[in-house]
């Protein structure tokens, strides 16, 4: 019997008895628990459970008479099925942590002592929680929301996070410089007084975001040095052509 395809198996949520016993029952077609024991190598005493368990899981059928048989199903059923299985889970694990998460947050604002400020400089550190604090930023700007990237820098402000604003005449501009370089990917974002400075780690796709990291300085006197700068290139731009 294939390792490599028990491997293969073992991968998408099957555990090695239960690899076995499939493959063993697609080549033989239909067996008994006690052939399947020996076709596979499962102890005796273990195979009336695994077949239990890969028939719930809609990789077999059983067939009635004495003594009973078993029969595998074709493999795009059987991996269908359990797809399906999969997502049912998935969907009740997401609500949940959805219903968790919802009291978890009405407990905690009770502890929030009013309006809180974060702190002149902060560090951000995860793709998932960098995106969802610019997405608060965005939610409160009343003035700028500047976007200035390098050309290979990913472009981080979305429509969807645009979509968020509560005021009509704020100035929205995406800026690109640069010649593409994988190496010298950075955004600076700025949105009002804040100013964050972001750093891909989009060459570690496995990682999710997960090593990208965030500098948010909060400051007017930097946010307004920017926003110079880039009206200042941007007429230049206009008057060159």
């Amino acid at each position: 019997m294939s390792e490599e395809i028990v491997s293969l198996l073992t991968s998408i949520g099957l555990n090695k008895y239960e690899a076995k016993a499939y493959i063993a029952l697609l080549i033989r077609g239909i067996a008994t628990a006690s052939e399947i024991s020996d076709l596979s190598g499962i102890p005796y005493t273990r195979v009336y459970d695994v077949l239990s368990s890969l028939e719930s899981k809609g990789f077999i059928v059983s067939v009635p008479g004495r003594p009973m048989k078993f029969q595998a199903l074709d493999p795009d059923i059987a991996l269908r099925n359990l797809l399906e299985l999969h997502k049912q889970k998935v969907l009740s694990e997401l609500q949940v942590f959805e219903r968790n998460a919802k009291k978890a947050l009405e407990t905690l604002s009770r502890l929030k002592p009013g309006s809180r400020e974060y702190e002149k400089i902060i560090c951000l550190r995860g793709k998932v929680s960098i995106m969802n604090f610019i997405r608060q930023l965005i939610r409160r700007a009343s003035r700028n929301i500047i976007e200035i990237r390098t050309s290979s820098a990913p472009k981080i402000i979305s429509k969807d996070m645009l979509n968020e604003i509560k005021k009509e005449e704020i100035n929205i501009s995406t800026i690109t410089i640069g010649a593409k370089d994988e190496n010298n990917q950075i955004t600076l974002v700025i949105i009002d007084d804040i100013v964050v400075m972001y750093e891909p780690h989009e060459n570690i796709p496995e990682t999710m975001g997960e090593y990208d990291r965030a500098i948010i300085i909060q400051s007017k006197p930097l946010a307004n040095i920017l926003l110079y700068l880039v009206s200042t290139s941007q007429e230049k731009e206009s008057n060159s052509s």
